[in-house]
């Protein structure tokens, strides 16, 4: 979300159970703005190693290449 200019803020949970963000919801994205954050998210997961296992993004990635 940052990536995108929204500012996300996390907050301890009640039960210790870790960090959740609060802020803005990526449910408020309009289709382009969802479009640029699994784009972002996808170029930081194959920068850092990640083996992409959905169909479509590897046929995406096979043309694009």
């Amino acid at each position: 979300m940052h990536s995108l200019g929204h500012q996300v803020q996390f907050c301890e949970g009640l039960d210790n159970s870790g960090p959740f963000p609060l802020g803005f919801r990526s449910s408020r994205l309009t289709v382009r703005q969802m479009a640029d954050l699994i784009s972002c998210i996808d170029e930081y997961g194959t920068r850092h190693g990640v083996e992409w296992t959905d169909p479509a993004m590897m046929a995406e990635r096979s043309a694009a290449a």
